[in-house]
């Protein structure tokens, strides 16, 4: 009898990190699966290549395995004890220390149960056939994870987010495209699964890049499941970002639009390589209900997002609030580099004043700069190099 797993005696940072690690294990899994896959598309392939013939008079003068011809008094064959098929020499495979034998596909089977573990699962079958289908430890907190939290962790499409879901405390964290990624490409070409949001609106023309009116889109969800927990790396930081402040009054609703950036550090310097995203904070608060992220663009240090980061939160707060834009470099295995960061007092934004909406270049800062500039923030110059729509 499973006992089935608690977490509610777990932190909320607690169970973010433990989900972590059932995602790589998930991952692990994945590849397993895909190992064994392929060494049960070999048995088939071994099992299916010569050409069967029912006749029983072919079986006795042909190999069953390579279809060679059996003569009647030298090279007549063997019969497998595994599959009762007549074989030649060639097609024998010995059993170690014992003049025992089977034939190529009887040892490539057994070889495939062994690899895989089946063995293990059917001979507890015979002593526990009433038993339900073999379940892993990690899927099992996933599951519990799920009860507990509300989140769908592996569903077969996200479904979309719709203006009801604003306020409440659920979200849906997707790593199905991720999974699907583990058997076509490298590290390389990692991507994190929790990077998938669902409260990003994409679009290509600014005048229906807010939703005053003309586009709405979810409101708010939470855009991923964890916060930034272990460590990153620092790159020296360079290039700026262009983005837009707009509230919508109506709505309530905070909006920042990320448009691109231009001349980022490279992620990883020897590799000259950067796969960047940026991420939001609402400060001081800095839990998931605070953070937004975008996709993450591949190989480049001008990337293009023209994505919508929206935030439900009320005019009256924004006084108390400081916005917090900073680049990240995804590398491999989810390992994440710093490329710099915006501070915006929300209390000197004057969101009545077009020119202050329109798109800016800011210059992205290292962390340990002076904190008196994002108490002086000047507006920024007119953007330039990159056209805004």
């Amino acid at each position: 009898m499973t006992q089935e797993v608690n977490l509610n005696s777990l932190k909320e940072l607690e169970r973010e990190m433990v989900l972590q690690v059932l995602y790589r294990d998930q991952m692990v899994q994945k590849v397993e699966e895909e190992r064994i896959r392929k060494l049960k598309l070999h048995l088939h392939d071994l099992r299916w290549r010569p050409a069967k013939n029912t006749n029983q008079e072919y079986k006795e003068k042909f190999c069953a395995r390579c279809q060679k011809s059996l003569g009647l008094l030298i090279n007549r064959g063997g019969v497998c004890q595994g599959c009762s098929h007549r074989v030649c020499s060639e097609c024998r495979v010995f059993l170690r220390k014992t003049y025992m034998w089977k034939c190529t596909v009887c040892f490539a089977d057994g070889d495939v149960k062994i690899k895989t573990g089946e063995w293990f699962f059917e001979e507890r079958a015979k002593k526990f056939p009433a038993e339900s289908k073999h379940e892993t430890a990690g899927a099992k907190l996933l599951k519990s994870y799920q009860k507990l939290s509300k989140i769908s962790v592996v569903p077969p499409t996200p479904p979309p987010v719709s203006e009801s879901h604003y306020g409440s405390n659920t979200g849906t964290v997707s790593v199905t495209d991720h999974l699907k990624l583990v058997n076509q490409e490298d590290d390389e070409n990692f991507i994190n699964p929790i990077l998938e949001q669902e409260n990003i609106l994409p679009t290509s023309s600014h005048s229906i890049m807010f939703s005053g009116g003309i586009k709405r889109g979810s409101l708010v969800s939470i855009s991923s499941t964890c916060t930034e927990v272990g460590s990153f790396d620092n790159a020296d930081v360079t290039g700026e970002i262009l983005f837009s402040l707009q509230y919508d009054f109506k709505a309530s609703t905070l909006e920042i639009c990320i448009k691109g950036c231009r001349n980022l550090a490279f992620g990883e310097e020897k590799k000259k390589k950067c796969n960047p995203y940026i991420k939001t904070y609402l400060l001081p608060d800095r839990g998931s209900q605070a953070k937004r992220k975008t996709s993450v663009k591949k190989n480049t240090v001008d990337p293009l997002f023209h994505e919508t980061l929206k935030y439900r939160v009320e005019y009256s707060q924004l006084q108390t609030r400081l916005l917090q834009v900073s680049a990240w470099h995804l590398g491999t295995l989810t390992r994440k580099v710093f490329l710099g960061e915006v501070l915006i007092p929300l209390a000197s934004w004057n969101f009545e004043d077009s020119t202050v909406q329109s798109f800016h270049w800011h210059q992205l800062k290292a962390k340990n700069y002076r904190t008196a500039e994002s108490q002086n923030w000047r507006r920024p110059q007119k953007p330039s190099g990159l056209a805004c729509t």
